[in-house]
């Protein structure tokens, strides 16, 4: 769905401001003429890919997305240490650089009554029902680089089981008690075959809960009202359960189709997805009956990228991209005046993918990373080596694979197209997966009272993204250091069993690590957090002189 037409005193905000669209028509196209270009294509600069020839050719229009050539300078943005002004400077240099290259696009949608959405994270124009002529004509402008018909992403493979296992009320009551967890925020040592992650040891020793930070998902939603979620969530006022509330900077919800209308936030899966991973990340009753989450004392915002459960539409995910960077209050887009850097998350975690070796939302992820964001993402659940899912294979993603109370790397394991030829070098990250987390974790459910198990590599990534959490509560100094924060987790994994179903690189240690089943091993929060040191305020420095040394 695209958003309110401007009265003409505001139309100037279309070249000032991305994420502006109307509600314009277009007629179709002749397919023969499709055909034709398929036979012979058009003269231009812009790459056309041939799939969305062929939806012209049989269908005469379809939507498509073009990509500007030029990509914003943002190699010196991690170099500015105050957290505000480099989200501001990320964020001004992405919208001037869109503002300037997207004119001309903008501008012969308007005079052609096309309906568009503007991006800024990755600096393309979204084109609804556009048909040859369309094409033509913007494959003819200035900047284009390439013109693709929009992806689709899952929150859950086609094929495999649902992932959400719902716990019976009964059962829910019956292991309710006094500091109650699951076995996946528990210990680690895998010789006595215990798995968790070590979470609740980072609460005990050292009473760091992922106070101060942010953490967010873009998924299906969320059920804000949930008790294990409510005192957590940014748009509760008070912090008391039932609020009141303010969901301004907190929730964006870009098509408003599978639920709610925008101005609270909803799930739209009916299993409860969304809800689901951030109740691994945050999860906590008052009464501390149900401690479901890795940092239970974190921040939570959302934006619902997976708008058609369990798809998740390109124009929504880049929706939810731009708003990371910049929370809107409600009923603003991203690119608005309302719009404010300074209300980043810390985190995103993104338990959702697609086929592997694309790189399509890289550009987005390089502008989270240049903001100081810490991308976490699902390694992805086809199951089988080399098998790792975009976005989660992403030189600059984090993506974790998963394993249940037997330790084993259930779903999809290396490697990545991505890294042919990995040097295991503690500084590169080179490896896919990097790590390996829980799964199968209890989290709340959908609805009031309601408890369920989240399994596949969409329970894993928001354990990994608590474990930063706690991990930066620890150590300030270490927010928005993306690059010394990967080492340390990688670093700070548990090595202690060997796991070679998918082989290892040639650089690989003697212990057998780094692999493609474990990654740099099980991820470990609290070797994390000590390994970062407690209360630390600079940035990590130095050496690692043993790659394979746990």
């Amino acid at each position: 769905m695209f958003g309110r037409k401007l009265s003409p005193k505001f139309l100037w905000l279309v070249l000032a401001i991305g994420g502006v669209f109307f509600l314009l028509n277009i007629n179709s196209a002749n397919a023969n003429d499709a055909t034709s270009l398929l036979q012979q294509p058009v003269s231009t600069g812009a790459e056309i890919e041939d799939e969305l020839l062929e939806v012209l050719a049989t269908e005469g229009a379809s939507d498509f997305l073009v990509i500007m050539a030029e990509q914003p300078d943002l190699s010196q943005a991690d170099k500015i240490q105050d957290w505000n002004q480099r989200g501001w400077d990320v964020y001004n240099t992405l919208l001037e650089v869109a503002t300037r290259t997207q004119a001309p696009i903008i501008a012969y949608a308007q005079d052609h009554g096309i309906k568009y959405r503007s991006f800024f994270s990755n600096n393309s124009v979204y084109l609804e029902d556009g048909n040859l002529a369309a094409l033509e004509g913007i494959a003819q402008l200035p900047g284009v680089f390439q013109i693709r018909q929009p992806k689709t992403a899952e929150i859950q493979p086609s094929g495999q089981q649902s992932l959400i296992t719902a716990i019976p009320a009964e059962q829910v009551s019956s292991q309710a008690g006094p500091d109650t967890f699951g076995w996946n925020l528990d210990t680690l040592d895998p010789n006595t075959g215990l798995f968790g992650m070590q979470a609740s040891q980072v609460w005990q020793q050292y009473d760091v809960t992922g106070e101060g930070i942010v953490v967010a998902n873009i998924d299906t939603g969320a059920f804000y009202q949930h008790v294990a979620l409510d005192r957590q969530y940014r748009g509760n006022v008070t912090g008391n359960i039932g609020g009141p509330y303010n969901h301004d900077y907190s929730w964006y919800q870009p098509n408003f189709i599978p639920c709610g209308n925008g101005t609270f936030p909803c799930d739209a899966d009916y299993y409860g997805h969304g809800t689901g991973t951030i109740g691994l990340m945050t999860g906590e009753t008052p009464d501390l009956n149900k401690q479901t989450g890795v940092a239970p004392g974190a921040k939570w915002i959302s934006c619902m990228g997976c708008d058609d459960p369990p798809y998740c539409t390109e124009e929504a995910l880049l929706s939810c991209a731009d708003w990371m960077l910049a929370p809107c209050a409600i009923g603003d887009d991203p690119g608005d005046p309302s719009c404010n850097p300074e209300k980043r998350p810390q985190i995103v975690n993104n338990s959702w993918g697609g086929d592997g070796c694309d790189p399509w939302f890289q550009p987005s992820v390089q502008s989270w990373v240049a903001s100081g964001i810490f991308p976490a993402f699902a390694a992805g659940n086809a199951g089988g080596c080399g098998t790792v899912a975009s976005p989660g294979d992403l030189p600059e993603a984090f993506g974790t694979a998963a394993h249940f109370t037997d330790g084993v790397n259930a779903y999809s394991g290396g490697p990545s197209c991505f890294f042919p030829t990995p040097t295991c070098d503690p500084a590169a990250h080179d490896i896919d997966p990097h790590v390996n987390a829980p799964t199968g974790g209890e989290t709340p459910g959908p609805a009031q009272a309601t408890y369920s198990a989240l399994g596949g590599t969409s329970g894993a990534s928001p354990h990994l993204a608590g474990t930063v959490a706690l991990l930066w509560s620890a150590s300030p100094g270490l927010i928005g250091q993306i690059d010394a924060t990967y080492t340390i987790l990688e670093q700070s994994a548990n090595r202690d069993l060997p796991a070679t179903s998918c082989g290892m690189p040639a650089c690989a240690g003697p212990d057998g690590y780094p692999n493609y089943d474990l990654g740099w091993g099980y991820l470990d929060a609290l070797s994390a957090v000590e390994m970062a040191g407690v209360g630390a305020l600079g940035t990590l420095q130095g050496t690692v002189v043993e790659a394979s040394a746990p």
